[in-house]
């Protein structure tokens, strides 16, 4: 019960502090009193367990959260991208070793860790020939675009082809020691239509690894910040 509490609490931070944007005091007076009563005896770890659960969904309700994740546009500009990257790393790699630290990542530029695989500048005839200006401002900063990178400057504005590579070759997807990049390396193309289709893998993915359950029981909440 207590890593279940623990995993909860990260789902609570991930989804109410970064993903909702909540101010940092958001639930603080519930979480100290649970945090004292838990200390002391007063309530037990499943206890605490339905309060954080159900603190979470106040601040962040399962629909809102779902809608979120679909409607979102700028997830290049958004100062969770990282962790959340870094999560779907960990996911595809299934439980084995990720060469990437997470502190390594987080010290690192987002523009050297963070690759657009449809670049920012798509100048490259690859490019030209199989996008459109509308897809692109679409798609650019879309997380079905992104992944985490050891050195985004490799790759600079090149046609998928040479980014995608082959296996064994250096500074390509296919020769990466990383999960995501090696996933790339699995599309023959990348027009709009994989982009789409690796943006609802990611989508679906994201609403599931930080899914919590609906309930009913009433709690009452000390609303420490003030809703706009």
């Amino acid at each position: 019960m207590y890593l279940d509490l623990l995993k909860l609490c990260e789902k609570f931070a991930f989804r109410v502090y970064r993903y909702a944007g909540k101010r940092s005091n958001a639930g603080q007076s519930n979480l100290l009193k649970l945090a004292y009563d838990l200390y002391h005896g007063i309530v037990t770890y499943q206890d605490a367990f339905i309060c954080v659960h159900q603190l979470l969904l106040y601040y962040s309700p399962n629909k809102k959260f779902n809608e979120e994740t679909n409607a979102r546009a700028d997830w290049y500009g958004w100062y969770g991208l990282k962790y959340l990257l870094y999560e779907y790393e960990l996911h595809l790699a299934s439980g084995k070793p990720v060469l990437m630290d997470w502190v390594y990542l987080q010290k690192k530029d987002k523009q050297d860790s963070i690759e657009h695989i449809l670049p920012q500048t798509p100048t490259k005839s690859y490019w030209q020939s199989r996008w459109t200006g509308e897809e692109i401002e679409e798609a650019t900063h879309d997380i079905g675009n992104l992944v985490m990178t050891f050195d985004n400057s490799i790759y600079s504005n090149n046609g998928f082809d040479k980014k995608r590579g082959s296996a064994g070759e250096n500074g390509c997807y296919a020769g990466s020691s990383l999960f995501s990049e090696r996933e790339l390396a699995t599309y023959g193309e990348w027009t709009y239509s994989e982009f789409e289709n690796r943006r609802q893998k990611i989508s679906t993915w994201i609403v599931s690894r930080w899914h919590v359950d609906d309930i009913d029981a009433a709690l009452t909440v000390v609303d420490d910040e003030t809703e706009d």
